[in-house]
């Protein structure tokens, strides 16, 4: 079973904290870096260099963003990020993380339930 992690902000190599919640405010730039865990050998899990993992969001209008992760780090391919704009920040929703890793023709799911809180701060519902 793959799981996700959050880690902090502005991690560098082997020198970061972990959490199961990641918070952003509505309508501002944000970067959010998770790193990929085997929980059923309790390791990392590394993909291959050419692997390709994305992200499906939902937003408020009923729709999916999907977003390419990158690698954080070339030496530690288990952490990963992707980036949403401001516009994108605005309408994605509170939810699942969920990274689709598709390497060598086979599709891994890793999740982290409860992973993504947007924070509303205009005092709106």
């Amino acid at each position: 079973m793959f799981t996700l992690d959050i880690v902090s902000k502005n991690p560098t190599l082997n020198a970061f904290t972990l959490s199961k919640n990641f918070q952003f405010a509505s309508g501002e730039d944000v970067k959010v870096t998770m790193r990929l865990f085997q929980s059923d050998l309790n390791i990392r899990y590394v993909p291959g260099a050419s692997a390709v993992i994305t992200v499906p969001l939902k937003k408020s209008d009923g729709t999916t963003l999907t977003k390419t992760c990158a690698f954080t780090f070339a030496d530690d391919r288990s952490i990963i990020e992707f980036t949403l704009s401001a516009a994108e920040s605005a309408t994605v929703i509170s939810q699942n993380l969920v990274a689709n890793i598709v390497e060598g023709g086979q599709t891994k799911i890793a999740v982290l339930q409860y992973g993504l809180t947007r924070q509303i701060t205009d005092g709106s519902c």
